[in-house]
């Protein structure tokens, strides 16, 4: 495998691995601050660090990640640097968008505002996101010769029971690395 195979692997682990603990975050704050019947909450609570059968997702997501990283290149830092930092770019452009989304769809005005001030901080976030893509951009390419790292169409497939399965934040409406896409913050 090329280097750009390798760091795209390891991004897509570092990605699964959001996902898990993001996800676990979730179902363990819905079970415990929201969810009032007690055998609903037992039952969701299976699901983030209940009782489980054989190794969890995030245990395994890691050791494949430690595995990988202990077999890469000696010069693939940069190139690990500007995959990691394009991804917290899209992470911040899709909660940008995000927020601007949820403007339009809340009804309370104080639920409104809000989402469109935190809309601008993330405006805020892309901004300083960017420098640093920029900067690890010119890096990388000066060191490796690796620009930017991008998911191919094909992992957007569904499973045999018809679940879209997606890698990335792509699937939560965010503008590609380097895409000038922008919105209107403001009221």
């Amino acid at each position: 495998m090329t280097l750009s195979q390798d760091v795209r692997d390891v991004r897509l682990l570092k990605l699964a691995e959001m996902y898990e603990v993001a996800y676990e975050g979730f179902v363990l704050e819905i079970a415990q601050r929201v969810v009032k019947d007690a055998d609903v909450r037992s039952t969701l609570l299976r699901l983030a660090g209940g009782p489980r059968t054989g190794v969890d997702h995030h245990e395994r997501v890691v050791r494949e990640l430690e595995r990988l990283n202990a077999a890469l290149p000696q010069g693939a830092q940069p190139a690990i640097d500007l995959a990691a930092v394009q991804d917290v770019l899209e992470c911040e452009r899709a909660a940008h968008e995000f927020y601007l989304e949820r403007v339009e769809e809340a009804h309370d005005p104080r639920v409104r505002a809000l989402f469109r001030d935190l809309a601008k901080e993330e405006a805020g976030h892309i901004a300083i996101a960017q420098a640093a893509f920029d900067l690890a951009q010119r890096r990388a390419r000066a060191v490796s010769g690796v620009d930017s790292f991008s998911y191919p169409s094909s992992l957007a497939a569904e499973d045999e029971n018809g679940v879209l399965l997606r890698e990335g934040v792509m699937d939560f409406g965010s503008a590609p690395a380097g895409d000038a896409r922008t919105r209107k913050t403001g009221p």
